[in-house]
């Protein structure tokens, strides 16, 4: 059974709900060298005896709690080819819901409080746009607008962002900041800062560098694959 979901009034005058369900709060999970070897180790043994542990019936899984965003179509069709597009080639979400008469558009998987950053800004919704973020949240927004094709609404924002968080060092250790750190210089095309900590990477990881499901450039992450691999 799902949980009551919460409703986020982006505009107040919206008419569409953009409905996220299984929400993240976290990005992928960082897992040290030693816990990957287990990893790999127990992966290994469990393909070798998947058939005969295969069970007929999944249990049941309790479902998450979903939010509820009211936004408005045309602004989002504005700043959003994704959205532009759902619109010109009339798919179902272009279809009102009877109920409401609302456009709905489902969600799935995003960070609650940065998808209502992005939204916000998206809106030009001044006041609801925070003046600082963490570094797992800057790269939290540059995710969704990645996956929507939104990251020049970021651009007025991110200069603001990027100060606060240069107050601390980069990473000089290959860990999960690092790797946040190399995806948003790529996202703010800092290429002197991603090469720099590429390097750091390709030289500290001696198993397969984690991109943590970041939408890097393609290609990006095999390049740097096999420069670990000569490195290692």
């Amino acid at each position: 059974m799902t949980e009551e979901s919460e409703l986020i009034k982006i505009d107040p005058n919206g008419d569409m709900l953009i409905v996220l369900k299984d929400p993240n709060t976290a990005l992928l999970e960082w897992k040290e060298d030693k816990e990957l070897l287990k990893e790999t180790i127990a992966q290994a043994a469990a393909e070798a005896t998947e058939t005969a542990n295969n069970s007929e019936f999944a249990p049941l899984e309790r479902e998450l709690p979903t939010t509820r965003y009211l936004v408005s179509s045309r602004q989002m069709r504005i700043v959003s080819p994704y959205f532009g597009n759902m619109f010109k080639f009339s798919y179902g979400e272009t279809v009102p819901v009877f109920e409401d008469d609302l456009y709905h558009v489902q969600a799935q998987g995003w960070n609650p409080e940065a998808f209502a950053v992005v939204l916000n800004v998206a809106h030009v919704q001044l006041q609801a746009i925070p003046k600082k973020v963490s570094l797992a949240s800057f790269a939290w927004l540059y995710v969704i607008a990645d996956y929507y094709q939104m990251e020049g609404v970021l651009g007025l924002f991110t200069t603001e962002w990027l100060n606060q968080l240069k107050w601390q060092p980069l990473p000089i250790t290959y860990s999960k900041e690092l790797v946040l750190w190399m995806f948003l210089s790529v996202k703010l095309q800092d290429m002197e800062t991603f090469n720099h900590l590429a390097l750091i990477a390709t030289r500290k990881a001696c198993y397969p560098i984690q991109f943590l499901d970041l939408p890097f450039p393609p290609g990006g992450q095999g390049k740097l694959s096999i420069c670990l691999v000569r490195a290692c």
